[in-house]
This record gives structure tokens, sequence and C-alpha cells, in this order.
């Protein structure tokens, strides 16, 4: 009597979301600190958690990127608000720079260098100035806009 195994992910895909998980973590942890690497690991978890296990690969980022807003919209406070708008962006900079959204197109890539540059210039600032919220959300929305550009996701509700 042989067992059907149930549909779910194959091992190589569940290895290569693992490492997509751990080399963005790291840097995020690198680059936000603490407190936003703790935001970015609930977003990771809430999208393997939500995830349909078919296809799990292709499907994933697209995922990951589409509970980003809500996951902003949702914080509990505008501390928490600001950490995971600060985990979003990096997690996107990292998908776009290096994941399977790379950008080659030199008009594109200038562009996400141009937000990367303005995220890490917010990295440090007080987080309770309006002013300082509004440009990391404008950051956050014109990633959004890249990955759209170059295909990572089709998710185009990410107004925060």
């Amino acid at each position: 009597m042989t067992r059907e195994r149930p549909p779910g992910p194959a091992e190589d895909d569940v290895q290569r979301l693992a490492a997509l998980r751990i080399t963005a973590l790291a840097a995020i942890g690198r680059e936000a600190g603490p407190e936003v690497l703790r935001e970015a690991k609930a977003l990771f978890d809430q999208a393997f958690a939500t995830l349909p296990r078919q296809n799990m690969e292709e499907g994933f980022v697209d995922h990951l990127l589409a509970l980003t807003a809500p996951f902003i919209r949702e914080a509990p406070s505008e501390v928490v608000r600001h950490r995971r708008l600060l985990a979003s962006s990096h997690l996107l900079v990292r998908l776009l720079s290096e994941g399977p959204g790379a950008l080659e197109d030199e008009l594109l890539a200038s562009r996400l260098e141009d937000l990367r540059e303005r995220l890490d210039c917010l990295e440090d600032i007080e987080p309770f100035n309006p002013s300082v919220e509004a440009r990391l959300a404008h950051i956050y929305e014109g990633l959004m806009e890249l990955a759209n550009t170059v295909g990572l996701t089709a998710y185009d509700q990410y107004t925060v």
C-alpha cells in the first residue's frame, strides 16, 4: 500500500524560499536594526502561513508584496506602522536589487538607487514627524510601482 503525498510545495521550492527569507532578513537586520527586523519576520511568517501550497515559489513574492500594504495599514500604533513601512521598503529594495526581479534596465536601476538612498536618509530620523512618515510612505509606494513595472507583483492597492 502506497501513501499518496498530499499536494504541497516541492522541497526545492521550500529551500529557495527559505534562502530568500534568510538573506533578506539578514540584510534588513544589518541595515535597519532589530525592531524593523522583527516586523519583517512577522511579514514573512504571515506570507508563508497564508500562501496556497501549490506553486509556492512562483506565487510567493507576489503574495508577500500584496500583504505589505495591509500589514502596514493594520499596525496597532504609529511606531509599529513606521517600523512596518521600513521593513516593507527594505524588503522591496532587496527583492528589486537581488531577487527574481533584479533590475537590469538602467533607468529603473537608477530609480531604485534614488529610492534606496532616500530610504537610508530616513533611517535614524524621529518616526513621529509627519513629514518623515509622508516621505517614507512615498518611498514605499515608489518601490511598489517599480515592483509592478518589472512584474514582481500585480498588486496595485499599495497606497498606505
